[in-house]
């Protein structure tokens, strides 16, 4: 079985490379990365995948990958997924994450209209509603992020609908852990916890703490997506959440617990949102029901890991300078 990670270099991709590489021990694992792109997150299994450069916005680019990996599965992650780049960037984020997808999809529909696709969206897509989130709700998207990924999802359904290709969507809400970027509030909030323990400053800025969100661990919502994909009928859709809501607030405050530090904590307004829902919880239980996923890390050993990939990265950067004086 040929597996194909778009975006495998990003947190979710390389979790789920290193998923597939320990629990479905019959997949050949390729990936795309961005020409130029970094490949760091992929250390510990770099001699197990194949990658490839693939730029997802140009179909020619697209063809030659796909002939030259004949995927029999893909994960489709590559995109821009931050929502506060795609207040800043709004055409360059649905360029990406939609005629990125729709040039898969096209591409595929030609050459390999057998092979089964995962397009993973996010809970951004349903926005200010409020209540407890099931898959019926209608979508709602309040950035330029969301847009691209409801987008993306209806056109992951018509896809699957017109040409009967084989596509399963899911809609994963928060999902945090270990290779977070610092685009994120809860590896910023560590980042800055661990610069105010090496004493290069004294306060932690954050922007809207009382915004609540569902929050699972990264690796335990890539297990789910190849659960959605193996099990899923075509043309699906499923939550993967933890139905247990938790604020920014709290998150900030499960990372100072874990630190001897007691920092100045400053609101920032640059830090604010156009627009920010102020509560997005999931109910998961079409997908419970169909393959009994559910989120197994505790939401204080994420935070945990996060921090200490955090400080790991600090003692790095220190014991650079040091042998570099330059």
């Amino acid at each position: 079985m040929r597996v194909l990670v778009t975006g495998i270099a990003g947190m979710a991709g390389s979790h789920l490379a290193e998923y597939l590489v320990e629990h479905v021990r019959e997949a050949e694992i390729f990936g795309s990365v961005r020409p130029g792109g970094s490949t760091g997150n992929l250390s510990r299994i770099s001699d197990r995948v194949h990658l490839v450069e693939c730029d997802v916005c140009s179909v020619s680019s697209v063809e030659e990958m796909l002939t030259g990996c004949q995927p029999d599965r893909i994960f489709h992650l590559a995109g821009q997924s931050s929502v506060p780049v795609s207040f800043r960037q709004p055409h360059e984020t649905l360029k990406t994450n939609i005629n990125g997808l729709v040039n898969l999809l096209e591409v595929l529909r030609r050459q390999r209209p057998e092979c089964r696709v995962l397009v993973p969206g996010t809970s951004e897509e349903y926005g200010a509603q409020g209540g407890v989130l099931d898959e019926g709700a209608p979508l709602l998207p309040l950035s330029p992020y969301a847009l691209s990924k409801a987008i993306q999802d209806l056109a992951a359904f018509q896809y699957a609908r017109s040409y009967k290709l084989h596509i399963v969507r899911t809609r994963a809400f928060n999902h945090t852990g270990p290779r977070r970027p610092t685009l994120y509030a809860e590896a910023d909030f560590a980042a800055q916890i661990v610069r105010v323990e090496c004493g290069a400053q004294d306060t932690v800025r954050v922007g809207n703490l009382d915004a609540v969100r569902d929050f699972s661990d990264v690796r335990d919502v890539v297990r789910g997506y190849w659960m959605a994909l193996e099990q899923g009928p075509a043309g699906e859709v499923y939550n993967l959440c933890s139905g247990v809501g938790r604020s920014i607030r709290e998150v900030l405050e499960g990372l100072l617990a874990r630190s001897a530090t007691t920092p100045r904590v400053v609101f920032d307004p640059e830090r604010l949102r156009p627009s920010d829902p102020p509560r997005i919880v999931g109910n998961g239980s079409k997908f419970r029901e169909l393959t009994g996923w559910k989120p197994e890390i505790p939401f204080e050993q994420t935070l945990a890991d996060i921090l200490k990939e955090q400080r790991d990265l600090a003692r790095a950067r220190s014991q650079n300078q040091e042998s570099d004086p330059s």
